[in-house]
């Protein structure tokens, strides 16, 4: 991995505890933090939505996840958008835990207002749901021309 890459990277290491049934896994997961970064996934990437998310992933050759999370003002006000990004960042960490072996993928996951009101089983079920759909890539390709 080249690091010189990932020098505004803020870096974050999701592990699960090792138990006799399971060894230690680790996935080193990373926050998209530059706009035209973030820009490039949302133009080129494919994606995937339901009634709580809008996901959009380009794979990158860093091997490594990152994520940028972010929620328009049609979520709320700032305790609420605030919100929603947290209780989504917390699904997509719990979710990443089960999948050591995705590969490097820039994910840029987008906020809808009813998230606000789903209890965190549907906000992971539907995380999950829409990380298989880009793990096995079948994820909805746009097409900009």
């Amino acid at each position: 991995m080249d690091v010189g890459c990932l020098r505004h990277a803020a870096f974050a290491v999701v592990s699960v505890s090792p138990s006799p049934e399971q060894p230690e896994q680790t996935v080193v997961a990373a926050r998209l933090r530059r706009s035209p970064d973030v820009i490039r996934v949302r133009t080129e990437g494919s994606g995937c939505s339901d009634r709580l998310l809008s996901l959009r992933a380009l794979s990158n050759d860093l091997g490594v996840i990152r994520l940028a999370v972010s929620a328009g003002r049609a979520t709320g006000g700032a305790v609420e958008r605030n919100r929603a990004r947290r209780r989504l960042r917390e699904a997509v960490r719990r979710d990443l835990q089960g999948r050591p072996t995705m590969p490097g993928h820039d994910l840029v996951l987008v906020a809808r207002p009813t998230i606000l009101f789903a209890v965190a089983t549907e906000i992971r079920g539907s995380v999950a749901r829409s990380l298989d759909q880009v793990e096995r890539g079948v994820a909805v390709s746009r097409d900009r021309r």
